[in-house]
């Protein structure tokens, strides 16, 4: 859906839970308060479909593309650099607006932004652990490609937080 005067779409993600594998369906998000229902309603096929969800996977469209062209979404893993240690995770929600130079934190703002997973030594030090506003020109100088995201892959928070002794020894 494009919202009348601006050129950005509106587009949901989450996990059908009406097919027993959890498959995941790109649409417009709706949810129906007196049947306590999340629903995803596309189009398949030329047909308007609806279909119930996990509300807990419900994901929005950030409205950019990683380095493949790929649909950048909330919860999504992305890789930077070609690095399988440089991971960070897309999240919107409040972010601390820090001084470049003191690092300290003047203010709060609220949008996309994303957070560094933890996975060696360097990505737990300030500033290289500091959530950063996400925008276009991140994707592009960090050469980030999404890997996975948090439902699918959780292995890629988890494993990386219990594995940094290992990963500093590669």
């Amino acid at each position: 859906m494009k919202v009348k005067g601006r050129n950005r779409t509106i587009l949901f993600r989450a996990k059908r839970i009406d097919n027993g594998i959890g498959e995941w369906v790109e649409g417009y998000y709706v949810y129906f308060k007196r049947m306590k229902n999340a629903c995803i309603y596309y189009v398949h096929k030329g047909f308007p479909l609806v279909t119930n969800v996990d509300p807990e996977t419900v994901c929005q469209y950030t409205g950019l593309t990683d380095k493949k062209g790929r649909k950048i979404f909330e919860g999504d893993i992305l890789m930077c650099h070609e690095n399988k240690k440089d991971l960070v995770k897309v999240v919107f929600g409040k972010l601390h607006v820090i001084n470049a130079e003191t690092l300290e934190k003047i203010d709060e703002a609220i949008g996309w932004h994303y957070e560094v997973i933890p996975t060696d030594e360097i990505s737990k030090c300030h500033p290289f652990n500091l959530s950063m506003s996400f925008i276009d020109v991140d994707i592009k100088q960090l050469d980030m490609e999404v890997i996975g995201n948090i439902f699918d892959n959780p292995e890629l928070l988890k494993k990386n937080i219990k594995n940094r002794n290992h990963n500093l020894k590669d």
